[in-house]
């Protein structure tokens, strides 16, 4: 799931950089996890509820209009945070680097059975002129 905007953040694809946000620190991987975790939590404990579970299934059921009647196999949701400020210490970077985090998360419902997440963060540097990438640093020797 790559950014639709061009806004300088880029995807955190390594699982062992290293996030600090406040005074906590993550490592990707286990950052994602956590992320991953709440969102089933929410997501199961509400499918549980007759409430929510009926709201569910008429948002993704059937569309009907007329005499013409749509029956529906599976729904996708997408949806960002809002930019958190955070540092990340990742290979490559002597130091850490302040910037912003983003949370993306895409929720397969398939067949009214299964549910696939996927969670994706990006990082946008904080001073992108005083970046360059390490591939970029070897090219110039």
């Amino acid at each position: 799931m790559e950014s639709i905007f061009n806004d300088g953040f880029q995807p955190l694809n390594c699982d062992e950089d290293v996030l600090m946000l406040g005074k906590d620190t993550f490592v990707v991987r286990k950052f994602k996890d956590i992320v991953l975790r709440n969102i089933q939590n929410n997501i199961y404990s509400n499918y549980n509820s007759s409430k929510h579970l009926f709201l569910l299934r008429e948002m993704t059921g059937a569309l009907s209009g007329g005499n013409i009647h749509f029956q529906s196999s599976e729904s996708h949701w997408k949806f960002c945070t809002q930019d958190v400020e955070c540092q990340l210490l990742g290979f490559g970077y002597s130091a850490w680097q302040k910037g912003k985090l983003r949370i993306k998360t895409d929720i397969d419902l398939c067949n009214h059975q299964k549910v696939i997440i996927q969670i994706n963060l990006e990082f946008c540097l904080k001073e992108q002129n005083e970046y360059q990438d390490p591939i970029d640093k070897l090219r110039q020797l």
